[in-house]
């Protein structure tokens, strides 16, 4: 209904993943800014990855948060895909995703999305965490059980 779409409207999700088709007819009036921590533009997504799960939290069409506002931080790689998701040529460090939770957090998102892929655990992207989280922010982030 209108007043919940109102509502949504002050609410300020970071999408931290593969960076975002800008010009999305669905997404574009909802991006507020974006960065890359990883090179590239953040306004491109080759993957198409940060571009679905943008979608997904704030499509004009089907999306669960439709009137929020979108800040996009790249911190996959351009080359990053299923298949190249375990190796690190396609991931950025832990020193980029640690940035880029920072970022967001300096542009006051409520709520962080992460889809990356890291095998091993870093103090920078916890220290990150754990600054979000005491400040009230949501994370929602992938979790997968590395093997092997």
């Amino acid at each position: 209904d209108f007043a919940r779409i109102e509502a949504l409207r002050s609410i300020k999700i970071a999408i931290l993943d593969t960076g975002i088709d800008a010009f999305h007819p669905d997404l574009s009036s909802a991006i507020e800014g974006g960065e890359t921590f990883v090179g590239g533009d953040w306004r491109f997504d080759w993957v198409g990855h940060g571009t679905l799960i943008a979608g997904m939290v704030a499509g004009a069409h089907g999306g669960f948060a439709p009137g929020a506002r979108l800040y996009v931080g790249k911190v996959l790689k351009d080359n990053h895909t299923p298949q190249s998701a375990k190796t690190a040529s396609s991931n950025g460090s832990g020193g980029d995703l640690a940035a880029a939770i920072t970022w967001a957090i300096d542009k006051g998102v409520d709520i962080i999305t992460m889809c990356v892929w890291h095998d091993r655990y870093d103090d920078r992207v916890y220290t990150a965490v754990m600054n979000a989280i005491t400040r009230g922010i949501i994370i929602i982030a992938t979790a997968r059980r590395a093997t092997g």
